[in-house]
């Protein structure tokens, strides 16, 4: 997912920072975020995990280290690896940001999600 410059400018205006000093992570497989954050980002890193906990579907980091580690222990090593420099970690759980694509019952999943959304909406 491309993060356009009005996107990470927005997330920068909520951390009462500089767009340039912010990174933000949100891989492509992630299928149905919230555009918009609903509170400022206060910590120096926020987490949001997969729907089992394990690996990372939203980074964000106000200041280095700023790593970025993919599979299925990021999770824990993004907080470990803000937490050694002594940086503050929040958590954050929303289903739109813990459901991606990477197995294949995802994509049936999707479709199931997919099919009860348009029944929905007729």
């Amino acid at each position: 997912m491309l993060v356009t410059e009005p996107t990470a400018t927005t997330f920068a205006q909520l951390a009462g920072e500089e767009p340039d000093t912010l990174a933000l992570s949100l891989p492509a497989a992630m299928t149905s975020v919230v555009p918009r954050p609903t509170a400022p980002l206060i910590a120096d890193c926020v987490v949001a995990p997969d729907r089992l906990r394990q690996g990372t579907n939203a980074l964000y980091w106000r200041r280095a280290p700023r790593v970025f580690r993919f599979g299925r222990t990021s999770f824990a090593a993004h907080q470990q690896a803000a937490r050694e420099q002594g940086l503050t970690v929040e958590i954050i759980d929303r289903p739109g940001l813990a459901f991606d694509l990477d197995e294949p019952q995802d994509l049936r999943e999707l479709t199931r999600l997919d099919s009860l959304s348009m029944k929905g909406s007729s």
